[in-house]
């Protein structure tokens, strides 16, 4: 949990308060209200969105908080919580402010145009999908306790992000002269608690995660003018070591990050100029493929008129979301031959999860390294879905498919649909 809120902090997310040791008293803001004000929703419906929100958590700050070091995590903390990610950015000295908005304003100067012009229109044409395929999407979660509630969160997210990609994030010129903490609080903020709320709303029953972030456990080790040194304990862990922290014109940061800020802007810098309009880098190239994939994908998903031909089209997306969730969580270096690739398996059957389980396991070895093997599954909506890793040569890989009825493969979306499989 250590590591992860400083990461979120390095992300840009927590909240001011000013004074220093014991003496310090947060500023809290006494009533976080979402800011959303969308002219076109009637008063029903906000009423019952206002119902959503007291019931969720999500949107309103509880307190009092603790003074010091630790009532900056508590804060952190509930910024997460509630999905204000503004006032994760408070938490960062004004210089470290001023060095992030700084990045956002360079990234919009050097990043190619166009690029970031496709990657919107394709934010969009996901938001295309949502909305026109709404009454083939919802049949795939779980049945909802509350039909209504469900499709009117649904359509809430869908207008967030339809006002995020048309508004400042959607225009490259608007982004030079930006504001993060007010993109944070409203183009993005609003967006990522819609997100939040739907995600609830749509597995009833499920663990809420943002209940774990209410039950952390926050105490002060020692605190002296300049630094502290802070115990934040997740709900069922003990023994965790406390985290420094140090006092920054007159704000409680964690001494990793005051200590690594440099290096971190040095590489915020550096990964903005393999964007650049005459860039030639591998990264840059490697995302111009995805958007061409996703581009291709999203079309097929639009002409789908059943929840089998929307599942079937959505194969690749469920290959690159899991092929990027997995870069971020587990960074690994490259296979001597060059960078491992995946490949995504789609089986017209539902398997069960005996089954599910007997695949992985046969599946495993055939990978090009099974020691470095990674995969991710799912089983729903009368179809199987397992992406996995490392594959680079996908006939290959299908051809050793040897319990795989009717193979078919397809390259340019790295896709092996399989009719059924066969035990033998």
């Amino acid at each position: 949990m250590r590591d992860w809120l400083i990461c979120g902090v390095l992300a840009g997310l927590s909240i001011t308060f000013a004074g220093c040791g014991e003496r310090n008293s947060l500023s809290q803001p006494a009533a976080l209200k979402l800011n959303d004000n969308e002219a076109e929703a009637d008063a029903d419906r906000e009423a019952r969105r206002s119902e959503r929100l007291a019931a969720t958590g999500i949107g309103t700050a509880s307190g009092p908080f603790q003074p010091g070091a630790a009532g900056a995590v508590e804060v952190a903390l509930e910024g997460f919580r509630t999905g204000h990610l503004e006032l994760v950015f408070d938490f960062l000295p004004d210089s470290y402010q001023r060095d992030v908005n700084g990045l956002v304003h360079a990234f919009a100067e050097q990043t190619d145009p166009e690029l970031w012009a496709r990657i919107i229109r394709l934010l969009d044409r996901g938001n295309q999908v949502l909305r026109t395929k709404k009454d083939l999407l919802l049949p795939m979660f779980p049945p909802p306790s509350d039909p209504v509630q469900l499709s009117e969160s649904w359509d809430d997210f869908i207008r967030a992000v339809d006002a995020m990609t048309h508004g400042r994030l959607g225009n490259i010129d608007e982004m030079r002269s930006a504001d993060v903490r007010d993109l944070l609080r409203n183009d993005v903020g609003r967006t990522v608690r819609r997100l939040m709320i739907l995600s609830l709303v749509a597995n009833p029953g499920s663990p809420n995660p943002l209940n774990d972030l209410s039950q952390v456990q926050v105490d002060l080790v020692e605190a002296s003018e300049v630094a502290a040194r802070v115990r934040i304990t997740p709900p069922n862990q003990t023994d965790v070591e406390p985290t420094d922290f140090v006092f920054v014109e007159g704000k409680w940061i964690p001494k990793s990050l005051a200590e690594g800020w440099d290096a971190t802007l040095n590489h915020a810098r550096q990964g903005i100029g393999l964007w650049a309009r005459d860039a030639n880098s591998e990264e840059k190239q490697r995302m111009l493929a995805i958007v061409t994939v996703c581009e291709r994908v999203l079309d097929q998903m639009l002409v789908a008129e059943t929840t089998s031909q929307l599942a079937s089209a959505a194969t690749p997306l469920f290959l690159q979301a899991t092929q990027l969730s997995q870069r971020m969580a587990t960074p690994e270096p490259p296979l001597p031959a060059g960078p491992a690739e995946g490949v995504s398996l789609l089986i017209q059957r539902e398997l069960t999860e005996d089954e599910l389980t007997q695949l992985l396991n046969m599946i495993e070895p055939l990978t090009d390294d099974p020691e470095r093997e990674f995969h991710l599954a799912t089983a729903n909506g009368g179809k199987t879905f397992v992406s996995i890793k490392p594959v680079h040569d996908i006939t290959a890989f299908a051809a050793r498919l040897t319990f795989g009825k009717d193979p078919v493969i397809d390259e340019s979306t790295r896709t092996i649909t399989l009719r059924d499989v066969e035990w033998k």
